[in-house]
């Protein structure tokens, strides 16, 4: 195999991206066999060591080795800052919501590092927070749940949130204000309202990735402007995908200009007066992006869905599950 990718490290690399640091075997040996792995291929890339064999679950299960060790390290050093009471994550939908509670918590005086959209922090950025926090300081990280992961390995908020070593502060969060709001709010508890009678969620039904990039034009520079009086420099574009004919790349591209696109799970909290939000790509829509697609847009959103696409049914499925040791090595 000199030469070529290990399939298992790849096969790894894109577990990592959906942020999980593990992939018990049998799982892997199934995957391996439908590429067509070599029959050897996860005892060779053990025998390299760029590969190590851990446990999940009570089952034999591989990672990374550079994964592995953050891990480890990661356990290390939270249990020792939640041990001097140093340690908290805060949960809610809005930033300023998650500060404030934060702020109330600990009171005045307080020394805090605060991560917020923790859903964009993989293991390794807590393992060098952890690294550079002053000794006087109180370490928390605040997510949104219910927003996608980026793509880096770990979840350290909902992981830790799970261990229970630590405080989980609750953000008050403010009743949803508006049609986007209210659309985000269900779709967190597992309920799509589908499109809004005051047009404050729209859905496009697209053909093709040709059709997807002329909506996306059109919406941009005549309807959204033209119905909400918004500039096209200030609506905001997300799609799924870096690359592709509907990747962010294209379509900035097609939109020469007029504003930038981005990858939908990059994107930090803050919102935008209006979005337009393509969901399309090779892989099925999930509950979080369709969640991050409405919480993108305050008074509007328009929805670029590929003809087929059921955003109820991305609302109502399980999405894939994200495995990770740190919960158990904080607990065990």
């Amino acid at each position: 195999m000199s030469g070529r990718p290990d399939p298992v490290e790849g096969l790894l690399r894109e577990a990592a991206h959906r942020g999980s640091t593990v992939l018990p075997v049998p799982v892997a040996e199934d995957v391996l066999r439908q590429r067509a792995a070599p029959p050897d291929a996860i005892a060779a890339a053990l025998g390299r060591g760029a590969v190590v064999e851990v446990t999940w679950q009570g089952q034999p299960a591989l990672a990374l080795g550079e994964l592995a060790e953050a891990e480890d390290m990661a356990a290390d050093a939270l249990l020792s800052v939640a041990g001097e009471n140093r340690l908290a994550v805060v949960v809610g939908v809005g930033s300023g919501a998650r500060r404030a509670a934060v702020e109330s918590a600990l009171g005045d005086g307080s020394a805090l590092v605060l991560l917020d959209e923790a859903n964009r922090v993989g293991i390794e950025q807590v393992v060098e927070a952890l690294e550079d926090l002053p000794e006087d300081a109180v370490l928390v990280l605040a997510i949104d749940p219910a927003l996608p992961l980026a793509g880096l390995p770990g979840a350290v908020a909902l992981d830790l949130a799970a261990s229970g070593i630590c405080p989980v502060l609750r953000a008050n969060d403010a009743p949803p204000a508006s049609g986007t709001d209210r659309a985000a709010a269900a779709v967190a508890a597992g309920s799509y309202l589908g499109p809004s009678a005051d047009r404050a969620v729209v859905e496009v039904v697209v053909a093709s990735p040709e059709e997807a990039v002329r909506r996306v034009q059109q919406l941009v520079t005549d309807s959204i402007p033209r119905t909400f009086g918004t500039a096209p420099a200030d609506v905001l574009v997300l799609t799924r995908e870096e690359t592709g004919p509907t990747g962010a790349d294209a379509l900035t591209a097609a939109l020469a200009g007029a504003t930038v696109a981005q990858e939908l799970h990059e994107v930090p909290g803050s919102r935008a007066d209006a979005a337009v939000v393509v969901l399309a790509g090779t892989r099925p829509v999930t509950r979080a992006e369709v969640y991050a697609a409405l919480r993108a847009g305050a008074r509007h959103v328009s929805l670029v869905i590929p003809t087929g696409v059921l955003l109820t049914e991305a609302v109502n499925r399980q999405d894939r599950p994200r495995r990770t040791r740190l919960a158990l090595l904080l607990t065990t």
